[in-house]
């Protein structure tokens, strides 16, 4: 927990006020004392809208293609799309403060089809876990939580171990996926696909940033 300035090295100018600054904070602070609804929402803007989709939907008009065409994209033929990817980033937040303050879980369709669905359904998972107070929160590092898997198990968790080992790493896995879906986005597109017979010498993808991507 982030407490007060300890000692200055070098204030920098006036608007680096907190750069090169040692800092005194909490031995050993408590998991709930980390702030799990803060750090998740603090992972996307106060509207809600994620500023990378305003940026790839600006992108998307600039070069005059449909911006829901992001919805389909993937880093690798077997793994999940970038709208999938929002909604288990959001699956993993409402689900981790829901398991903590000891409520049920919300259940969502899964049926978004645009940009502006996805940010609604940000904006709906960013309601959700500032709907919590801190009194539903604190003192739950001890309490038993128990997470259904596909296989008909369960995993068992402490509050901590849950938060630390599970909710977050979960949650922060598939939202930097899908800032990194956008960013190989923004760096071209293959024309042809894995499995494809090419040629030496043929064009087989667009780069729009000189030198970034060498093809062929």
């Amino acid at each position: 927990k982030l407490l007060f300035p300890a000692q200055t090295q070098d204030r920098g100018s006036p608007e680096e006020p907190l750069l090169r600054r040692v800092w005194a904070t909490r031995r050993a602070p408590w998991a709930d004392r980390l702030a799990c609804a803060w750090l998740i929402r603090r992972f996307v803007d106060p509207e809600g809208s994620v500023l990378w989709l305003d940026k790839a939907q600006a992108h998307a008009e600039a070069r005059r293609f449909d911006p829901n065409n992001y919805l389909g994209l993937r880093l690798a033929p077997d793994m999940l799309p970038f709208a999938r990817q929002i909604q288990i980033a959001s699956d993993a937040a409402k689900a981790c403060m829901s398991r903590r303050a000891g409520t049920e879980i919300p259940k969502w369709e899964d049926n978004e089809a645009s940009l502006d669905d996805l940010r609604a359904r940000i904006r709906k998972t960013v309601a959700h876990v500032q709907s919590f107070s801190a009194t539903q929160i604190d003192g739950s590092d001890d309490r038993a939580i128990s997470v259904p898997m596909r296989s008909g198990e369960a995993l068992q968790f402490t509050g901590e171990t849950f938060l630390r080992q599970f909710a977050l790493p979960n949650f922060f896995f598939h939202a930097t996926t899908t800032y990194a879906l956008l960013q190989l986005a923004d760096r071209g597109t293959f024309f042809v696909e894995p499995g494809d017979d090419v040629y030496e010498g043929m064009v087989v993808g667009e780069n729009p940033r000189a030198e970034d991507l060498d093809i062929n």
